[in-house]
């Protein structure tokens, strides 16, 4: 018996010293990295376990949970060279409404700030704040995003945020794509400013250009006047060092590119025969349906735009292409266009094949797209094709299929590649942006791939009163908006490897922005003035308005301009686009009709309402919260109300005194002056009620 015993004990001690050394032998970066995170973001073990795990080189990726499977709380974190790269807080939120925040701004970027120095140290000390922003949703979210800098140069694409809770001042989400390997070319060389500002004149500067923008009341375009930036390549600037342009081909920055289309839904595919008015079970079209099938049925039908299109002999669309799809839509400006989708035969098995897309608008009888994709059977060694007639090729295409505005179209060499070949509109000496013809070509073959049509009616603007170019570049090219940034780019090293690299160059604080040609002020693209919401009203100081106008400021929510001319009637449009802040749902351009449509479809006001521009009255200020609300219904069935106003018309007394219940408008007075206007003051309390009703 006592042999046995022994025999055990000497197996299990052999067992024990058998997995002692792999105890010894865990990973020490993941046990550091871990403990860094634990210590740095106090994360207690009563409160959380370790949830998930990876590694990405130098970068450990962690994330804990709650213990208790039922609470929302997590904590997800990046750990990299002893630091925290990334932090991101799991919580509770309540997203049912806005609420005012119970963390200043100064405070919430005061902690933050601090966040980052306990956490990341190495970021902390070299980055500046460049902008903040507040979400007024789930509580609030004050996020602030900093710049780094080097020697007193900015960093462009090295950013780093934090993100702070308005409700309690927690830090609850923190990025930095803060690069240490960085290799940084020395300032002491750059060129000045003088020199720079001549080559971004000579290399980049700006154009007149006429600019479109759509009038949703007049239902055209009108082309304003605008100096805009040039068009450049891809990946060049401005090299301090020199004060020339300098093309740097791996930059890990995104290319921009894409153009919308202003296509509605598609109405799918039409049969031909549109004259069946009648089913068997004796339903008929309405007036408005019937107009509708008369006219598609004065469209070109299908065999003749798809015969209209192998026609066309660059397209190289013989017998062994098929029709895959054939769409019809109609877009916003009332226009029908097909689309069509043709494949050859080798799609269908599966072998090279190519597809070619074709958009047509059938109301105008026009091309507008073409595109074709297929198989890639090159090689590096196959010759490219010979470029040396291909404008002369292109400028055929527009006189044979776009002949009736040939003559508004001129050519200008594409600055990103030499297989794209684009004619830009002129009108009166000048280019329109956006509107232009392009053609692109395959740069073995030669085989044209691309057609883009693109031309807009218009309103043109007169050019009397433009102002020359030079009082642009006095205004806008100073030693205070012509500055030395870092550009990050990639590069061999000396190891044939692969590293990143910062290039000096001078750019603008805002390579994209308009200036109207008549007064130099900066525009959008629809010709408006950028307006920056501060609501730092001058007009409010012994006004009883001023504590909820400056409650509201925090929120984003006001009226635009300096004054809020508290006692002034408001309009309908503007009280609506209160109501469409504080919901913080609704995107759109308040100017235009599209905010009737939009609080039309929501209930929240009635087609008899849809002048907006009509000041609007106490009691339908309150109508249109209750609706927004959700009690429409309800506020309709009078009987059921004991009113505490003595002025209400009959059929508004559940609105009144739902209005009163939910403290939207007191009721302290048995009057509430119903028919009177709303003015500005009452209309922003009225938003405060509504944000702080129980």
């Amino acid at each position: 018996m006592k042999k046995m015993i022994c025999v055990s004990l000497s197996i299990a001690m052999l067992i024990t010293s058998l997995f002692v050394p792999s105890a010894f032998a865990a990973d020490k970066g993941v046990e550091q990295a871990i403990l860094t995170a634990k210590n740095l973001l106090d994360i207690s073990d009563d409160r959380y376990v370790i949830d998930e795990f990876s590694q990405n080189g130098e970068d450990y990726n962690l994330s804990w949970k709650n213990r208790s499977e039922n609470v929302l709380d997590g904590i997800s974190a990046t750990v990299s060279g002893g630091e925290i790269t990334s932090y991101y807080k799991n919580y509770e939120r309540d997203y049912d409404r806005m609420k005012f925040p119970t963390v200043t701004k100064e405070d919430a970027q005061a902690k933050g700030e601090s966040f980052i120095a306990k956490v990341c140290p190495t970021v902390f000390e070299n980055m500046k704040i460049e902008r903040s922003n507040f979400e007024r949703y789930a509580g609030g979210t004050y996020t602030f995003t900093y710049t780094r800098y080097y020697d007193s140069v900015p960093v462009r694409d090295q950013e780093t945020y934090v993100e702070v809770a308005a409700d309690s001042g927690e830090v609850v989400g923190f990025n930095t794509n803060y690069d240490r390997n960085l290799t940084f070319e020395d300032k002491n060389g750059a060129v000045g400013f003088e020199k720079a500002k001549d080559g971004y004149i000579k290399n980049f500067g700006y154009e007149l250009k006429y600019v479109l923008k759509y009038d949703d009341k007049e239902k055209t375009n009108n082309a304003f006047l605008a100096y805009v930036p040039n068009d450049v390549k891809y990946y060049t600037y401005l090299d301090a060092m020199t004060g020339e342009l300098v093309d740097v081909k791996d930059l890990m920055f995104e290319s921009r590119g894409g153009m919308g289309d202003k296509q509605s839904a598609a109405m799918g595919m039409l049969p031909d025969d549109t004259n069946n008015a009648k089913s068997e079970n004796g339903a008929v079209l309405s007036k408005e349906e019937q107009a509708l099938n008369e006219e598609i049925a004065m469209l070109p039908k299908q065999d003749e735009i798809v015969n209209k299109i192998k026609a066309v002999e660059e397209f190289k669309i013989d017998g062994g292409y098929t029709v895959e799809r054939y769409k019809i839509f109609k877009n916003y400006d009332g226009e029908y266009f097909a689309s069509v989708e043709l494949s050859n035969e080798g799609a269908k098995r599966g072998e090279d094949y190519t597809t070619k897309y074709i958009k047509y608008n059938l109301t105008a009888n026009r091309l507008e797209n073409y595109s074709s994709y297929g198989t890639d059977i090159r090689t590096e060694n196959d010759k490219k094709a010979d470029f040396s007639d291909m404008e002369e090729k292109s400028q055929k295409f527009i006189d044979e299929y776009y002949a009736e505005f040939a003559n508004e179209f001129k050519y200008t060499k594409d600055v990103n590649s030499d297989y794209v070949y684009k004619f830009n509109r002129i009108y009166g000496g000048i280019k329109v942006n956006s509107n232009f013809i392009s053609f692109a070509y395959d740069e073995y073959t030669g085989e044209l791939t691309n057609v883009n049509f693109n031309r807009d009616e218009a309103k043109f603007a007169s050019k009397e009163n433009v102002k020359n170019i030079d009082e642009l570049y006095s205004k806008i090219l100073t030693s205070d908006t012509l500055k030395l940034n870092y550009i990050v780019y990639r590069k061999y090293g000396a190891d044939n490897k692969l590293m990143r690299a910062a290039k000096l160059v001078y750019s603008l604080d805002d390579n994209y922005t308009l200036y109207d040609a008549n007064t130099l002020d900066e525009v959008d693209y629809s010709g408006e003035h950028p307006v920056e919401r501060t609501y730092n009203y001058d007009d409010i100081e012994n006004h009883y308005v001023k504590p909820y106008a400056e409650k509201l400021a925090q929120l984003d929510i006001g009226f635009d301009g300096t004054s809020l001319r508290p006692d002034e009637s408001v309009t309908k449009r503007d009280y609506l686009a209160l109501i469409a802040l504080a919901d913080n749902r609704y995107y759109f351009d308040y100017a235009s009709d599209q905010l009737a449509k939009i609080m039309i479809r929501n209930g929240i006001i009635e087609k008899d309402d849809k002048n907006l521009d009509e000041p609007v009255s106490r009691i339908d200020a309150v109508r249109f919260m209750i609706n927004k609300l959700g009690y429409k219904e309800v506020a309709s069935k009078t009987s059921i109300f004991n009113c505490p106003f003595a002025d209400i018309p009959e059929n508004m007394i559940g609105y009144a005194t739902l209005g009163a219940a939910f403290g939207i408008v007191s009721d302290k007075s048995d009057v509430l002056d119903a028919q009177t206007n709303l003015t500005r003051a009452d209309a922003l309390i009225i938003i405060y009620n509504y944000l702080t009703r129980e």
